[in-house]
This record gives C-alpha cells, sequence and structure tokens, in this order.
C-alpha cells in the first residue's frame, strides 16, 4: 500500500513538473514580454567627477562593462560584428590599458559607442559652455550666418590657431550620426563647445579668435563662450489654433501623453467635423517620447498609419530594467504599410534636423502611407533606427549613458535603404515652416 502511494506520488510530482516546464517553456517563447520580477528603475549610485584619477585596473573594470552591456544590450549586434566596429573596440581596449583621469576616459569610451552610428546610443555629456556665434555646417564648410539667419560668403578656418578640420574630426570621432543630416548639426553645435575645443588643442583659456576667409580675404573675429543649460533649448508645448475658418495649427513639442494633448485631439475632432480641410502639425525640435501620442493625433483627424515593425533584444540589462522573463535573445513583430487615409483633408507635417524618434515616426507614417505633405528639412534620425534607449552606469568611472535595445523598421519596406526622409518641400534657415505653408495652402 505504502509503495503504491509513492508510486501515486511520484506520478504526481513529474506531470507536475513536466507542466510547470511546460509552462515556462511557453511563456518563455511565447510572452517574454511579460514581467516575472519587479523591474528596477536606472538610480545612478554616484555622480561623476571628471578630475577623478582611476588606476589601471578601475579602467580595465569599466572597459569590461563597457563592451558587455553594449555587445549583449544592442540589436545591431544580432547581425554581427562588422570591420568597423571591431577596430573601434580594439582601439578602445589599447588605448585605456592605463591610469586614466573619468575626463580622459570619457572620450575613450564616447568614440567606441559611436562607432555604430546610433544617435540614441552614446554617453551623457553635459556641456556647460559653448561660442556664442551663428555657425552652420553646410557643403562641407563652417559658414557664417548673419542676424537674419542667412549665410554669408565668411568660411571658418581656424579658431585660436587651430585648424577647423581638426575640430571637425574630433566631432566626427565623439557624436554618432545616423546620416548626412546628423553629421551637418553635430558639426555646426559641438564644434562650439569648450570640452570639444579644448581637446583638439584649442586653448580655452584666453579669448577666443576665429579665423574666417571671405574669397582672398581673411578675418579675425573674436567671440566667447557663454554658458547654456541646454544645446536643444525647449518649452515642450502641445496646443492647437485656427489659423482660419479652413485651416488648424498644432504645435507639437514633445510626444507626450497628457491632459495638453487630450485638448488637442478634442480641438481636432471638432475642427475636422466641423469641416476643416487643412490640418498641420508641426514637429520641429520635437525629440520624441511615446509614439502614441503621436497615434492619438492622427487618429483625431480619422488617419490611420501603417505599422512599424520591430526587433526588440533581450539581455541582462533589459530584464533588470524591466523584469523580462528571458535575458537572451530577441522576438520580431512585422511592419505594415496598410494605411486609411482621410480624402477630405489636407495633412502638412513640419520638420526640421531635431524632429527625433516618436516625432520622426509621425513624419515617417505620413510619408510612407501618402497621407499628407512633408514641410521642412529632414531629421538627423533615420525613419528605420534604433531606438527605446536603457540607462547605464559604469562602476568606476560614474560614467553614465544610454542604450537602445530596440530595432524600428519604417512601414515601407522598399524604402529601407533610405537614411535620410527628405522633406516634399524644403524650406531654407532664413525661411519658416508655418508661414511657407500657409503660403502652399493659399496657392492652392
Amino acid at each position: 500500500m505504502n509503495k503504491k502511494k509513492g508510486k501515486i506520488i511520484g506520478i504526481t510530482l513529474g506531470c507536475i513538473v513536466i507542466l510547470l516546464g511546460g509552462i515556462f517553456l511557453y511563456g518563455y517563447y511565447n510572452m517574454p514580454l511579460i514581467e516575472v520580477h519587479k523591474p528596477k528603475p536606472y538610480q545612478p549610485s554616484g555622480e561623476v567627477i571628471l578630475s577623478k584619477e582611476l588606476n589601471e585596473l578601475e579602467v580595465k573594470a569599466d572597459v569590461e562593462q563597457m563592451i558587455e552591456i553594449m555587445e549583449s544590450t544592442h540589436p545591431i549586434f544580432l547581425e554581427g560584428e562588422t570591420e568597423k566596429y571591431k577596430e573601434a573596440k580594439d582601439r578602445f581596449v589599447h588605448e585605456t590599458n592605463r591610469n586614466m583621469t573619468v575626463d580622459e576616459f570619457r572620450f575613450s569610451v564616447s568614440r567606441y559607442l559611436s562607432s555604430i552610428q546610433d544617435g540614441h546610443t552614446g554617453l551623457s555629456w553635459r556641456e556647460m559652455k559653448f561660442l556664442d556665434i551663428n555657425w552652420r555646417y553646410l557643403d562641407g564648410q563652417l559658414i557664417l550666418f548673419d542676424d537674419n539667419n542667412k549665410s554669408t560668403s565668411k568660411i571658418v578656418t581656424k579658431i585660436n590657431g587651430v585648424d577647423i578640420h581638426n575640430i571637425i574630426n574630433t566631432v566626427k570621432e565623439l557624436f554618432p550620426a545616423e546620416n548626412y543630416v546628423a553629421e551637418s548639426i553635430n558639426y555646426s553645435i559641438y564644434s562650439k563647445s569648450e570640452e570639444v575645443l579644448e581637446y583638439s588643442g584649442v586653448d580655452c583659456t584666453k579669448d577666443i579668435v576665429v579665423t574666417v576667409m571671405s574669397g582672398t580675404s581673411e578675418e579675425d573675429i573674436q567671440t566667447k563662450l557663454h554658458y547654456r543649460d541646454n544645446i536643444y533649448p525647449m518649452d515642450y508645448e502641445i496646443s492647437s489654433q485656427k489659423i482660419d475658418d479652413n485651416t488648424i495649427y498644432v504645435k507639437f513639442e514633445i510626444c507626450e501623453l497628457n491632459e495638453d494633448l487630450n485638448k488637442v485631439t478634442e480641438d481636432l475632432k471638432q475642427a475636422i467635423d466641423a469641416g476643416i480641410e487643412n490640418v498641420i502639425i508641426d514637429v520641429r525640435d520635437n525629440p520624441g517620447g511615446a509614439s502614441r501620442a503621436s497615434n492619438m493625433l492622427l487618429d483625431s483627424v480619422k488617419i490611420k498609419p501603417g505599422h512599424f515593425g520591430s526587433i526588440i533584444r533581450f539581455s541582462p540589462l533589459a530584464q533588470e530594467r524591466y523584469g523580462y522573463l528571458r535575458k537572451s535573445g530577441f522576438i520580431s513583430y512585422d511592419r505594415s504599410n496598410d494605411v486609411v487615409r482621410n480624402e477630405d483633408i489636407n495633412l502638412y507635417i513640419l520638420t526640421n534636423e531635431q524632429t527625433f524618434s516618436s516625432a520622426q515616426w509621425l513624419a515617417t507614417w505620413v510619408k510612407d502611407g501618402e497621407l499628407g505633405t512633408i514641410v521642412g528639412r529632414p531629421s538627423r534620425n533615420m525613419p528605420s533606427s534604433f531606438g527605446d534607449v536603457l540607462q547605464f552606469q559604469l562602476k568606476n568611472s560614474k560614467l553614465d549613458g544610454q542604450i537602445s535595445y530596440k530595432k524600428w523598421t519604417r512601414p515601407d519596406e522598399t524604402k529601407d535603404g533610405e537614411r535620410v526622409l527628405e522633406p516634399d518641400v524644403y524650406v531654407d534657415y532664413s525661411e519658416d515652416a508655418l508661414s511657407k505653408t500657409i503660403e502652399l495652402i493659399k496657392s492652392k
């Protein structure tokens, strides 16, 4: 009797084990995004002290941690390592094989991370001082602009005697660029940064002299470094206003789900129901956020866009942050360019170089689905790109940054090779995209 009981208990336990194992395997492969433990939000463990000296062992530990985070987290490595990345990694390991200050180490880490050219992945730079001067990098040259934001004939050649090409090459090494737009923006902005200038050999302890050429004439212009809290200053406004009886304008400076967005979507719905013909959505300088916010705007004007495809990579860092069941492998979702247009309205999307991430999605949806007209300048963010970042901090240097763990593919797969979403109507720096759009509407 006892043997029979024992056998029954054994069989029962075996069945339970098999059942639990089956449930685990089913969840592992079919529900990998479920949370199996409490997510651990990012919490920095200390402040960055750039002057701090790290010994060789401390540097080595941070190098190994950075490489592990990079290679186990970023979706680009699902496709294997490129020669460019291998060279960057070898350089990273070789040049950090010594005692270094945190500041020196920061430049090495930045070069390493920028090798994959993902605008969402990089260290947190805390630039405080920039040159007080208006210039832009266009057609391979750094050109001064006037007070009306028009280009002049003055081309920057040196800063305090240092050739501008040395400074441009430093920027190219340190900051990722997904396309030619991002390269130009990086050169325009970071060539003004005190930290970049000093790293390029510019003496910033004395007055700053910018040497420019205009034809065969050379001129020295004095400028100063000034404090700037944010290189992309924004109010993050979400609002709407009627321009006239046939046109409504939406200022959409952040992709955020909030009461302002709810009010704007209601305003749009009422305008559509009242028969308004023109809808302008302005995502210039919008850094992104929740893609659902962009969806809500299109829903409110009775437009259904396509779907981005995605690859989500699982890693120890993603598991820690979100409590995922898996810490390796990936899951993918198909894209679709099936859309529902609203033939009763004319939709205009205003973009510029700083239209980024989820804001860029809005423009891509409209472009791929032929849902409206893009007006402005192209974005530094590729239409198919990486995103959804995880924050990290290196143990010894306390350097912090972020890294993508998802890859997004645009709805129209025939356009995957495009690195830039070009506008339908290009707007020069001296022109205003909103004014240009209103002129375009009136001309129709």
